[in-house]
């Protein structure tokens, strides 16, 4: 079977070159987040240089849309790999009672509810396949080291940086990275 992978966030900056090299080193790769242009594009790139990618489109927030995009990866290419789960959303400049409960939700959802339900979906696939697997969730510094007016997305991505850390404990022993 053919390793795949499948990249969030996979149509511009960090997740477009992790699409680029996963496919450079002979992956099938799915790219996919919000808008549908920039995947295409990546896509498009990919088929260029004889590699195999897919662009599916979705709010990864969404279970039925991170759901679709495992499957399309799994349908296409027979299996899931690699995980890298990238996409996420920042608005700058908003002190924290100036953020009302449906932006703190849409910010929290984008940054650390869609990578839980796309592991939630890929884990299982991940189970099935064999050889080397891994995931890789990207987060920020600013999770870390905070800045002013950025408090949803710095809470959002601690959870994002403990997360991986609780996955790697449960799936170790399944030889998953």
């Amino acid at each position: 079977m053919d390793r795949v992978a499948l990249v969030t966030g996979g149509g511009t900056g960090i997740g477009r070159a992790s699409a680029h090299a996963l496919a450079a080193d002979g992956l099938a790769v799915v790219v996919c987040g919000r808008r549908p242009e920039p995947l295409a594009e990546v896509a498009s790139e990919i088929a260029s240089v004889g590699g195999r990618a897919l662009a599916v489109s979705g709010d990864l927030s969404d279970e039925e849309d991170a759901g679709r995009a495992v499957r399309t990866a799994v349908e296409a290419f027979g299996g899931l790999h690699v995980v890298v789960n990238n996409a996420g959303e920042i608005r700058r400049n908003i002190r924290l009672h100036e953020v009302g409960v449906e932006l703190w939700d849409k910010l929290v959802a984008s940054n650390l509810r869609g990578p839980y339900l796309v592991l939630h979906h890929a884990l299982p696939e991940l189970l099935r396949a064999e050889g080397d697997r891994c995931i890789v969730n990207v987060s920020s510094t600013l999770a870390v080291k905070p800045a002013p007016g950025i408090a949803p997305y710095a809470a959002a991505h601690g959870g994002l940086i403990a997360l991986p850390k609780a996955v790697a404990l449960e799936y170790a022993g399944d030889g998953i990275r």
